[in-house]
């Protein structure tokens, strides 16, 4: 007897103690070497020890008939033989109606081996927590704090599908971004980002991508003496200012360099502009969109006066795969302007 207890004891201990019982297992223990039992209140907050190779049939009277079940009722059932016990709960013997559900079923099955914890719930049903030895069929249902399944999918996650429902996902990408599936569906994974590349978001799920960059050092064009702005040729020179958006379409970019004005009171004014297709050349007719306040210098000086400038743009909602060329549209009151030193810089973002 004593040895008995002791293997219950062992297999309940894990499972959590439930109000009405002083102790998580049970104080005293009955074994039943048969093959059919019926549970009673003076089962209550004790353990039933199953011995029996063959199956057992425990049935399980609904709560208030069977010896008076009264509130918090609670009993230990541990299936020692190879025999599995199947609890079924009755119906009521008195004012009639269905039968009590146990996790949400008609019957619980307590494989060899492994135990569970029997008690109402306040609906007047049954719930069977296990404590599995060496595996328990059944399920304990959502509604009763459990998941519902008997198995998943390994490397995936659980998801609810619907209120009451829980399943296991695919199996989810090595280092892979875990993105929602909506309602129904249980998440999925992407593919991981390769090295360098950055996460952005998209029409649809998120993908991975190097966003574009790029610094130039156009080569130097030939002085311009329009009073009407014009291009000053930089997309179209050696080492020339584009870039080519992959990923957002979004582009913050700077144009440095030298202004330079031969005219004592000439005013030379800068304009950050950008465009697609053919890049304008040196001179060509005002083009694209420009990006900035113009900038304006005026020499001061009975010389040729030269200055640092550095203008800017951001720009959004690009054409991927599209090349955009980058220019400075300039203009002089009076005399030529040169810009030298130019010096080109773009990213992505």
């Amino acid at each position: 007897m004593k040895r008995f207890l002791l293997a219950l004891l062992l297999v309940l201990a894990p499972v959590t103690a439930w109000a009405g019982c002083s102790v998580g297992v049970p104080g005293t223990g009955k074994i039943v070497t048969g093959t059919s039992y019926t549970i009673g209140q003076l089962d209550g907050c004790n353990g039933l020890v199953f011995t029996s190779g063959s199956s057992i049939a425990v049935s399980l009277p609904a709560p208030g008939t069977q010896g008076g079940f009264q509130q918090d009722f609670n009993v230990f059932v541990y299936a020692q033989g190879a025999g599995a016990v199947t609890v079924t709960p009755s119906a009521p013997v008195v004012g009639g109606g269905a039968a009590p559900t146990i996790n949400g079923g008609s019957t619980l099955v307590i494989n060899g081996g492994s135990a569970a914890q029997i008690r109402q719930d306040s609906a007047g049903n049954w719930i069977g927590l296990y404590s599995k030895a060496s595996g328990s069929s059944g399920t304990t249902p959502v509604a009763n704090g459990g998941t519902g399944l008997t198995s998943g999918t390994s490397g995936g996650i659980l998801g609810f599908t619907a209120s009451g429902t829980i399943a296991s996902s695919a199996a989810l990408t090595l280092n892979g971004f875990v993105i929602g599936g909506g309602a129904g569906a249980t998440p999925t994974a992407l593919a991981a980002c390769t090295a360098g590349q950055l996460p952005y978001g998209s029409a649809g799920a998120p993908a991975c991508g190097t966003p574009a960059f790029a610094m130039t050092k156009p080569s130097n064009q030939s002085a311009i003496s329009s009073a009407t702005a014009v291009m000053l040729g930089l997309g179209g020179a050696t080492n020339p200012a584009t870039l080519t958006p992959v990923t957002t379409g979004r582009i913050e970019y700077a144009i440095t360099g030298t202004v330079t004005a031969n005219t004592s009171g000439a005013s030379a004014a800068i304009t950050c502009s950008h465009g697609t297709g053919t890049a304008p050349a040196n001179a060509a007719a005002l083009t694209g969109t420009q990006d900035s306040a113009a900038l304006t210098f005026t020499n001061a000086a009975s010389t040729t006066e030269k200055v640092p400038f550095s203008c800017n743009g951001v720009l959004s909602g690009l054409a991927l795969s599209t090349a955009v060329w980058f220019d400075l549209a300039v203009s002089i009151t009076s005399g030529t302007t040169t810009i030298t030193a130019a010096t080109f810089t773009a990213n992505e973002f």
